[in-house]
This record gives C-alpha cells, sequence and structure tokens, in this order.
C-alpha cells in the first residue's frame, strides 16, 4: 500500500479484481444466500412497518452474495479471552452503507449474526 500511495507501484485495475461473486457457486452457499435472503426480506417487512413505510422505501441488502472457501467438519477451540473481544465489538468486520434493522443494529451485523448461528465460514460481499 505505501508503494501505491508513494507512486511506485501501480493498484491492479478494478476488473482484475475478484470478489466472492466471481467465486464457484456450490449447494451450501446458496443454501446460506436463499436463508438469508428470506431473513432479510422478514427484517425489511419488519422495519418498514416500524416506521410506517411501504417496502420500497425501506433500504436493504440487494446484491448480497455469499459463497463457501471451506466447508469441514471439524470442532474448533477458541480461547476464552478472543471470544471475549468479539461479544463485545459485536462485529469484526465494517464494510458497506450503514444500513440499520429494525432492532437498531447495523444490516451487515445482522448477516453476521445469521451466518455464525448457522456455524458457517463465508467470504460475503454486501453491497
Amino acid at each position: 500500500m505505501e508503494e501505491v500511495e508513494r507512486g511506485e507501484r501501480m493498484p491492479l485495475p478494478q476488473s482484475v479484481v475478484l470478489g466472492a461473486k466471481d467465486l464457484p457457486r456450490t449447494i451450501l452457499s446458496d443454501h446460506i444466500e436463499s436463508s438469508l435472503f428470506g431473513k432479510l426480506k422478514q427484517e425489511r417487512l419488519e422495519c418498514a412497518r416500524f416506521y410506517g413505510k411501504t417496502y420500497d422505501e425501506v433500504p436493504g441488502a440487494e446484491a448480497l452474495v455469499v459463497k463457501v472457501v471451506s466447508s469441514v467438519d471439524k470442532k474448533l477451540e477458541v480461547k476464552q479471552q478472543f471470544l471475549k473481544i468479539f461479544q463485545e465489538e459485536n462485529c469484526p468486520v465494517d464494510f458497506g452503507p450503514e444500513i440499520k434493522a429494525v432492532t437498531g443494529e447495523a444490516l451487515r451485523t445482522f448477516v453476521y449474526h445469521e451466518i455464525l448461528v448457522s456455524n458457517f465460514y463465508v467470504v460475503l460481499d454486501l453491497a
């Protein structure tokens, strides 16, 4: 990054930078996407009711892409200190527009919680 900032190196053009949509689809990624779209639709409906707006007046996550990069039947032991850090922080990744769920949490946090409840690790693009 420093070399790019100093003009010593050119960044890759956006056309060659791959995202989640460029990874292969799997039955599992399709299932997770489908489940999330259903939950996000329900969240958007609840948000519209709460604010007295129509469904289309409430912002939502239209371009959600989920890809499974690893699916292993394995139990992962995590140190208690690590768990405490992420319980306090809520969500370790910050990206995308600040759309709020009806509960007041960021919509991205809602999505991550749904994925974590499913106990999957995924690559996620949320436009």
